[in-house]
């Protein structure tokens, strides 16, 4: 269009096609007063030599003003700050910038804007190919071979709350099940690779982002996806899904395996990609596998304690009964103490010691709990070690 613009000579039409340019590149009105007593040449010129990231600084400058006393005073543009906190603004800005041009403060307060704006906010931005804009962005750093941890990291972190984020509106939900499996397997995929973030805090989010499936619950009863179609291997893709509930049932041929539900989905995804090692193995073999969703899972679950934790180094740490604790009492936030005790006592004592006390830190032990016992609901084969201590035992657990 800017081409088209600079083609067409004075006159009447050029004035037509310079209104209709100015409106494209959301040029504000005080800038546009500026330019009303300009040559067509000259206008031509400065639209020509204009990026979009001058463009978004046009559209926040403050102009000075008259007021009807004769004195002069600078008055902040509204219009542009209202355009700069609109949703178009946001979608041209994700779209113009790659992952290496984004700025992390920016990012959060577009996250900010998706958790506190209207559903309605969050559907224009959808509308303006902000969605599309955020999973280019993701797929540039989920594919990167290394990411750079003061920059990269950080802003992986905020698009990865932003995408949290569009899990609590019904046109950020729909956007996410537009895609599916997208971006949920890629994101398990990096969770489960070696270049998943180092920060426990955005592998939080990304185990939040997973479990948010289950609020796709009902796009993919809908629609049940075909799990025989899921690739590990698959990059992201930036066009809807054929699986989509918003698409023809005729056209699609009956699923091979289908996921009527987000159990069943988050189910193989928490598998995790197939193991190429056992991919050849003979039939025979085979069937004396048993399948276990939770062990790829349960296995990053010890990386991190074993990296984070020396879970066991503490002379009284034990194995609690989920029956016999108050789980609600456990998980009540704690009033930090004075310096005995307090925060910088635990950090320092944390890095010396490295010791996962019951004291200090009682909701690594209660998940624990959770999980051994669901292993005896499930009747799984639990070791020695542990099922002494829901006997009785009172010693050391190893």
């Amino acid at each position: 269009m800017r081409d088209l613009y600079l083609s067409q000579v004075g006159g009447q039409d050029g004035k037509i096609e310079s209104e209709k340019q100015r409106d494209t590149m959301q040029i504000t009105d005080a800038v546009r007063q500026k330019m009303v007593g300009l040559d067509h040449p000259v206008k031509a010129a400065m639209l020509k030599s204009s990026t979009s990231a001058s463009l978004m600084k046009l559209m926040s400058i403050s102009e000075p003003v008259v007021t009807g006393r004769g004195e002069t005073a600078v008055m902040v543009g509204e219009e542009a700050s209202s355009k700069q906190e609109g949703s178009a603004w946001w979608a041209m800005y994700l779209k113009s910038h790659n992952f290496r041009e984004l700025q992390a403060a920016d990012l959060k307060k577009l996250r900010v804007a998706l958790r506190t704006k209207p559903p309605e906010w969050s559907k224009e931005l959808i509308g303006f190919g902000g969605y599309n804009a955020l999973l280019k962005r993701l797929k540039e750093l989920v594919e990167i071979e290394w990411r750079e941890e003061q920059h990269d990291d950080q802003v992986l972190h905020e698009i990865l709350r932003c995408f949290k984020a569009l899990l609590l509106t019904e046109p950020g939900r729909k956007a996410l099940a537009s895609r599916l499996p997208d971006p949920f397997i890629q994101l398990t995929g990096l969770l489960y690779s070696e270049k998943k973030p180092g920060d426990l805090t955005t592998r939080q989010v990304l185990v939040e982002i997973i479990g948010g499936v289950f609020e796709l619950e009902g796009y993919l009863a809908a629609r049940p996806m075909d799990a025989s179609k899921l690739d590990w291997a698959a990059p992201i893709t930036l066009e809807p899904s054929p699986g989509h509930p918003s698409h023809s049932h005729d056209d699609e041929q009956a699923a091979k395996e289908p996921l009527p539900s987000a159990h069943h989905l988050l189910r193989k995804l928490i598998i995790g990609p197939p193991d190429l090692k056992k991919a050849n193995i003979v039939d025979f073999v085979a069937l004396t596998h048993r399948v276990r969703p939770f062990k790829t899972f349960v296995t990053e679950f010890i990386g991190v304690l074993m990296d984070y934790f020396w879970i066991f180094c503490h002379a009284e740490n034990q194995f609690w009964d989920l029956k016999a604790i108050d789980e609600e009492t456990i998980e009540a936030p704690k009033v930090p103490s004075g310096m005995t005790g307090g925060v910088e006592y635990e950090a320092m004592s944390y890095c010396t010691l490295r010791k996962s006390s019951v004291d200090y830190y009682p909701m690594v032990h209660l998940e624990l709990a959770r999980f051994i016992a669901l292993g005896i609901s499930h009747r799984f084969e639990l070791p020695y070690n542990i099922l002494k201590y829901l006997n009785g035992y009172s010693g050391h657990p190893l």
